[in-house]
């Protein structure tokens, strides 16, 4: 930057601070002027939040979209040109359904009707990234494009504009102020450029404001995206509807076998462990009862079959039980009455 530029830039500095702490007047613009400028704003704040939301719209969860867009950022590096799809909710429940439905077996008319579920919110999925593409194409390409260059182009020219207004209003303060080194013909020109960069920014503001036919077109773009995609999902979902209807009718006529469960003896005993039941699942004569009279009181007696309930236990009851009775008969009964005593 040249010297005569830097003096310039000091000056329009002096003066914007001059005009914050009240000292000076800024030159005022026309009512209409501020009028487009405050909507000018509002539109700009507008397209660039229109084109965040709509793209969360599409991509609802924010870790998978910032996921994708690590990838498809790391592969354009290294000049890749295959890109990422964003995973649909609706695709990642439909291979959830597909998945455990096969895993239920062809018999399961539950499995079955999951994997045709699956398989209509694949066709979902597919139907959702062809409501992207249309979308892209036909509503943020366009907001993308005003955003790049109109709006861009209009900003510039408004900031040349302040800049200029800046120059100009340092100039007449300066003049008025009996400063030196400021003659008529600087202040003429600086005059001349402020009002250039005005008719500049009013025409760039003007044309994106009275643009609404174009900017109403793309909102009919994206809604009739929407309508297609919503028919379609509709059509899918209406057809699945009956399957799973005839499905159901097909579950509710099957025959149902009665179901009578195992006992847990008959599936926990080691078959080659010896077991007081006979083949027929009754005590076995010889094994049916203890008989304690040696003992001295009553007849006693415990039945095997009391011991079903610990099935693994039975063969060490059984042989503890059998030495007991045999060292009780050897002792006698003059033994167990001494016990008594």
């Amino acid at each position: 930057m040249s010297l005569a530029g830097l003096k310039k830039q000091l000056n329009k500095a002096n003066q914007y601070l001059t005009e914050k702490m009240g000292s000076a007047e800024p030159t005022r613009l026309d009512e209409e002027f501020r009028e487009m400028e405050r909507k000018t704003d509002i539109t700009t704040e507008l397209i660039e939040n229109l084109i965040l939301r709509t793209k969360e719209y599409l991509q609802p969860n924010p870790a998978s979209r910032a996921k994708m867009n690590a990838i498809n950022s790391m592969a354009k590096m290294r000049g890749q040109a295959k890109q990422h799809a964003y995973p649909q909710p609706e695709g990642v429940l439909g291979d959830t359904m597909y998945k455990y439905g096969g895993d239920l077996g062809a018999e399961s008319v539950f499995g079955q009707s999951l994997m045709e579920s699956g398989e209509a919110y694949r066709q979902m999925a597919e139907v959702k990234y062809a409501l992207e593409d249309q979308v892209r194409q036909s509503f943020l390409e366009p907001l993308h494009l005003l955003q790049t260059k109109d709006i861009k182009d209009l900003m510039f020219h408004r900031k040349k504009l302040e800049s200029r207004r800046l120059d100009f209003d340092c100039k007449k303060r300066k003049k008025a102020g009996g400063g030196g080194g400021v003659t008529d013909e600087e202040i003429k020109t600086a005059e001349e450029k402020f009002e250039e960069s005005k008719s500049l920014a009013e025409t760039a503001m003007y044309s994106l404001l009275d643009n609404e036919i174009e900017q109403i077109s793309q909102l009919v773009a994206l809604v009739e995206a929407q309508v297609e995609y919503h028919k379609q999902n509709a059509t899918i979902l209406e057809g699945l509807l009956n399957q799973l209807y005839s499905k159901r009718d097909e579950a509710s006529q099957k025959a149902r076998e009665p179901h009578k469960p195992k006992p847990a003896a008959r599936t926990m005993r080691n078959t080659d462990s010896p077991t007081p039941f006979d083949e027929n699942g009754r005590d076995s004569p010889e094994d049916s009862f203890l008989d304690v009279n040696a003992w001295g009181g009553g007849v006693t007696a415990i039945s095997y079959r009391e011991c079903h309930l610990f099935p693994f236990f039975v063969p060490f009851i059984r042989s503890s039980t059998l030495t007991f009775a045999a060292s009780v008969a050897h002792s006698g009964p003059s033994g167990a009455a001494a016990d008594d005593r």
